[in-house]
């Protein structure tokens, strides 16, 4: 992703037509995704780390 985005930026200043909105929309699905996707998946870890067990304890047929 993050290469992705830097191969964007470094071809965008000379980009033409669709190629433009290409790159544009590379560098700005990179950008979300570390400032919105990224932090979510240390919060998402240490809640599954902090998991006790009980869930997985119980039998298929409890769901």
């Amino acid at each position: 992703l993050l290469r992705h985005a830097e191969i964007a930026a470094a071809k965008l200043p000379t980009a033409t037509g669709d190629d433009v909105f290409f790159y544009q929309g590379k560098i700005a699905s990179a950008r979300f995704f570390v400032r919105d996707a990224l932090p979510k998946v240390a919060i998402r870890r240490a809640a599954a780390e902090a998991e006790n067990g009980e869930l997985m304890s119980l039998p298929d047929e409890a769901f």
